[in-house]
């Protein structure tokens, strides 16, 4: 399973930290768990960091429907869907844009592990979620100790 990042900024300078974090997301989970199969034909992971609004509650009425199991066009693959689980975090940009890169990494983390314990969707039946957050949890607090910008 792939694991991908992809955010939704305001366009003011909470950016400049969020992006060069997310690359380097990116680049840590790149293989790291590649090989997984957790079932329900779900073929990558999706961590949406949505920071635009101030307040929590535009975060929360345009970000979370973004939470949930998706399919999407595969233009690049043989297969013509490809089903992703994508875990919205929701963050004040005033307050990135005052964090520092690590802070911000590290903030990440504690998010997303907050998330998987907590999805807020409908899993499929067919997926293993638990040996998925296991799995994910063990990978992001080795990121978040080990892992500088």
């Amino acid at each position: 399973m792939l694991i991908l990042s992809t955010a939704t900024t305001g366009g003011g300078d909470e950016r400049n930290i969020i992006l060069p974090v997310l690359d380097n997301f990116d680049s840590y989970f790149l293989n790291i768990m590649k090989e997984a199969d957790y079932g329900g034909e779900i073929d990558d992971c999706i961590i949406h960091v949505f920071s635009v609004f101030e307040d929590e509650s535009e975060n929360i009425s345009w970000g979370m429907p973004s939470n949930r199991i998706q399919r999407r066009k595969n233009y690049y693959g043989e297969k013509k869907w490809i089903k992703s689980i994508v875990f919205v975090l929701l963050f004040n940009p005033k307050l990135v844009a005052k964090m520092s890169l690590d802070d911000f990494r590290i903030q990440l983390c504690s998010s997303l592990v907050e998330r998987l314990e907590r999805p807020e969707m409908k899993i499929l039946k067919a997926f293993d979620y638990d040996a998925f957050k296991n799995d994910m949890i063990k990978v992001i607090e080795i990121y978040k100790i080990n892992e500088t910008l």
